[in-house]
């Protein structure tokens, strides 16, 4: 008994590709572009999932939805490049998902790319940060 208790609470940690997570937290992590008559092209990953290639459109966003590690180790990196100039970050990582947690299955992680940087946006004060300066493209 005690062993198909264990490969049970097993199979629900593991199964992380759901939408409804059952012991760890869920989030949403939603990048939209921001700069009007531009597109920006985002790439992301976690060490389990590439998401691919995506060329965002004035107003136009990528988004999904993950359900921490039982560890709280997932992490999402993003590679950001517009009018040459690029950014490298975490859109998600431990500290970030302890500022986008909102007691619910959808913990919602904003994400907003606009001419003088890129942006998050604190669901507790409900206002957007600017995080990052965008950086020169490296050749």
């Amino acid at each position: 008994m005690k062993i198909i208790l264990c490969l049970t609470l097993l199979g629900l940690c593991v199964s992380s590709k759901t939408f409804a997570c059952t012991i760890t937290n869920g989030f949403i992590v939603q990048i939209e572009n921001k700069i009007p008559d531009s597109k920006v092209f985002v790439h992301c990953q976690s060490k389990d999932d590439d998401l691919g290639d995506h060329w965002l459109t004035f107003k136009q966003e990528v988004h999904w939805h993950f359900c921490e590690n039982f560890l709280k180790t997932t992490r999402y990196r993003c590679h950001f490049e517009w009018n040459q100039k690029e950014q490298d970050l975490d859109v998600f990582n431990k500290d970030l998902g302890l500022l986008c947690f909102m007691q619910d299955d959808n913990n919602p992680c904003n994400w907003s790319t606009m001419t003088d940087g890129i942006y998050w946006y604190n669901n507790n004060t409900t206002t957007w940060l600017k995080r990052y300066d965008w950086k020169p493209k490296s050749i």
